[in-house]
């Protein structure tokens, strides 16, 4: 370990395991410098192209493309980061602390070593990094591939309110039950509807990863071979690129003592293991994000019966290499960005997208990695957790034994009616949402003292049994379930590793037990009639069930779709089996965002009586579908779900397919199997849904117990960008001792 000099005293800088970031500091502050230190040392590269890109200065810094430039656009008119610098002047006084700890500690780094030579090659220099700029990184995370998957939803439903298809809307409302009961969709009629823009260069679109999906277990001490708690789990998230977005890192004090995954550019450990408590994550789904529909005229908005005028901000996007700079006038009222012109002289009416996080509630947020590390048990953990802004949910477990749910995320005090899913009149103020947010102790979470039951969470809708509802979206209980029935007692590190590795899918199982009897009687009917569900990557039939169901969403959904095509497009024909293209089937398209978040669209095909189906005979077309998707075979699963595993600066890009600079990977499981393996296009582009990190902490020991889909490091060449990925994929765990003995 080598010792640097922090703001309050000397700061210990190593490496654990696997090369794993370690910290050794007696304050708080000083292990935040340490985590900055190593942060930096490891991907000040990611870093540095993540700020870049988030402050909408792609097109001027890195490469003065058109992509670049229209990404830049999009995210100056979101504001990630105006939100981040009014964040910051509302900050306490400990979250300030930890945040100045961290950037003097990336700082520190910055100063004393020579700039990498990935960043001399984009001619790139970094500044000094601030508070702001890790506010700007949480906001991006919080917003990019989570609130922004609950905007293409409820962008869809407006979509189909403005096309006054009552039937339709009807289906929609059905789909939807019972979050649009209260909708009125006339509101919607004359609304004038932009595109939805994603428009992310390849470039930064690797540097733009969340959490999308994750699986979180805690088991209590009768289910384990230590006798003590256990707790374990996945996060799921872009698997193309190395290294993977998260990082780990051992931060130990005195007597405390966080350790886990970490974001790069953010303080603290998001999941892993504290002193007295160990947590996992998954997305929690809360509803963050709202639209308002805003009658507007000439800059000005209505309020009841008078006029306002709206914020204009003047914004310029200049061009690396050129004197052209492209302007861009963004608009806003008291209910967020405007999502069309409202400068013409006619009434017209526009939507408006209210954000929870857009400028307030990240107050406190650096505190709570560095508070987690004094939790004694759940109970006190599940406080600390419940008033964290970004959605998410935990399964957590103490040392005493007890184990733990908490929800978490900002949400906001909607008006009586209002779901979140269905557009409100902005010149009503009764309508707007209420000052401040619903208490974290309203949100879904509780502690299990004496339980003989494991606790599993895996994306599904989560609301506490009574009060106010926060989550309207979420993934089906088909993964959870399958996890519950695979794990199993006397378990440890190495038993749960079972699950880890499970491809077997109950919502496959669940849809052949209705369409079985209606298979084309030839070769691939036969092949999936006989499937248990079990994506082995070997098999033709994992890849003919996804075109099987390819089809029949298609058939089912498609003119539905079609209404909405410029926020969630579906292909307009099946994609023709055996060619090139099926390699990319239906459910991989735009339109994912929408029928995997909303499990109702998948459960719905298996129901004759569903409104969707009108006066369809519905055995008639699940036949014709069966029947046309199995005509002839396909490829193995191996061959068909698979993607090119690049350097992230090079994921996306012509680079991408080069074998010197890539490799083709497959990915064994399927959406709703606990190793999950899901491919699907967001922003035009195909990106995966797959494990990235796997954890199991035993409450009994100074240890964790952990495995990251690449390394510690960021640069092009070096071991440590993928000295964890062989372990990785063999599915082992190394061991990070977190003894706090010097």
């Amino acid at each position: 370990m080598i010792r640097v000099q922090g703001p309050d005293g000397p700061v210990l800088v190593g490496r654990s395991t696997g090369g794993v970031l370690e910290v050794r500091a007696g304050t708080p502050l000083g292990r935040a410098f340490g985590l900055g230190w190593g942060h930096a040392r490891d991907r000040i590269v990611q870093l540095s192209v993540l700020r870049i890109a988030g402050q909408g200065r792609a097109a001027e810094l890195l490469q003065g493309t058109d992509s670049l430039v229209a990404q830049d656009r999009f995210i100056r008119r979101r504001g990630f980061a105006r939100a981040a610098r009014r964040q910051a002047l509302t900050l306490t006084d400990r979250a300030r602390s930890i945040g100045e700890g961290y950037a003097s500690g990336v700082n520190a780094w910055l100063e004393s070593k020579p700039r990498p030579i990935e960043l001399t090659a984009l001619q790139v220099r970094p500044e000094p990094w601030t508070v702001t700029d890790s506010l700007l990184v949480a906001l991006l995370q919080s917003y990019l591939g989570l609130a922004q998957s609950q905007e293409v939803v409820e962008r869809f439903i407006a979509h189909i309110g403005r096309s006054g298809n009552k039937e339709s809307q009807e289906v929609v409302r059905a789909l939807f039950a019972p979050h649009l009961d209260g909708w009125n969709p006339d509101i919607l009629l004359d609304v004038e509807l932009e595109p939805l823009e994603l428009p992310f260069d390849p470039l930064c679109s690797s540097a733009f990863r969340s959490l999308l999906g994750s699986n979180a277990y805690a088991l209590p001490p009768s289910w384990t071979r230590s006798g003590a708690a256990m707790v374990g789990g996945e996060p799921h998230l872009d698997t193309a690129a190395l290294p993977p977005s998260f990082s780990e890192a051992v931060l130990i004090g005195p007597d405390t003592l966080q350790a886990g995954v970490t974001v790069p550019g953010v303080p603290g450990v998001l999941a892993g293991r504290w002193t007295s408590v160990g947590a996992a994550i998954t997305y929690g789904f809360v509803d963050q994000i709202d639209l308002f529909v805003e009658e507007v005229r000439e800059g000005t908005v209505r309020r009841g019966d008078e006029w306002v005028a709206l914020e204009r901000i003047e914004e310029q996007v200049a061009r690396r290499g050129s004197h052209e700079v492209s302007g861009l006038v963004v608009w806003r009222s008291e209910l967020g960005v405007l999502l069309g012109d409202p400068s013409g002289p006619e009434t017209r009416r526009v939507l408006a997208l209210k954000w929870a996080l857009d400028g307030e509630g990240m107050e406190d947020a650096f505190s709570v990695p560095f508070a987690l590390e004094t939790a004694g048990t759940v109970d006190e953990a599940r406080q600390i957790l419940s008033e964290y802004p970004q959605s998410f949910q935990y399964a957590l477990a103490d040392t005493s034994g007890a184990i733990g749910l908490q929800q978490c995320g900002r949400a906001p005090r909607r008006a009586k009616g209002h779901s979140g899913l269905n557009p409100q009149p902005g010149w009503d103020r009764r309508r707007w949402w209420g000052e401040g947010a619903v208490p974290g102790t309203a949100l879904l979470g509780r502690t299990e003292k004496e339980t003989d039951e494991p606790i599993v969470t895996a994306n599904e809708t989560s609301n506490p049994p009574e009060g106010v509802r926060v989550v309207n979206l979420g993934l089906s209980t088909d993964r959870r379930d399958r996890m519950r029935e695979v794990l199993t007692r006397d378990a440890d590190a190495s038993t749960v590793s079972t699950m880890h590795r499970d491809r077997r899918s109950n919502w496959a199982r669940r849809a052949l037990d209705v369409l079985r009897p209606l298979l084309p009687d030839n070769r691939q009917g036969r092949l999936l009639a006989q499937w248990d569900g079990t994506h082995d990557p070997d098999l033709e039939a994992p890849s003919l069930f996804a075109r099987l169901e390819g089809a029949w969403l298609l058939a089912v959904y498609g003119d539905l779709f079609d209404v909405a095509r410029t926020t969630c497009a579906m292909p307009t024909e099946a994609i023709p089996p055996g060619t090139l293209d099926e390699d990319l089937p239906i459910v991989w398209s735009e339109a994912n965002s929408v029928t995997t978040n909303v499990p109702a669209f998948r459960e719905a095909l298996l129901n004759p009586e569903h409104a969707i189906f009108g006066a369809r005979d519905w055995e008639a077309l699940a036949r014709k579908v069966a029947a046309d998707s199995l005509a002839v075979g396909a490829k193995s699963w191996r061959r068909v779900n698979r993607v090119r595993r690049a350097w992230f600066l090079f994921a996306g890009s012509p680079l991408a397919t080069a074998p010197v600079f890539s490799r083709s990977v497959s990915l064994p499981g399927a959406m709703d199997t606990p190793e999950q393996g899901r491919i699907h296009r967001i922003a035009g582009r195909v990106a995966t849904v797959a494990p990235v990190w796997r954890m199991v902490a035993d409450l009994s020991e100074d240890a964790l117990h952990t495995a990251l889909a690449g390394g510690p490091s960021d640069r092009l060449l070096g071991p440590l960008r993928t000295c964890d990925l062989p372990r990785f994929e063999r599915y082992e765990l190394k061991k990070l001792p977190l003894s706090r003995k010097p």
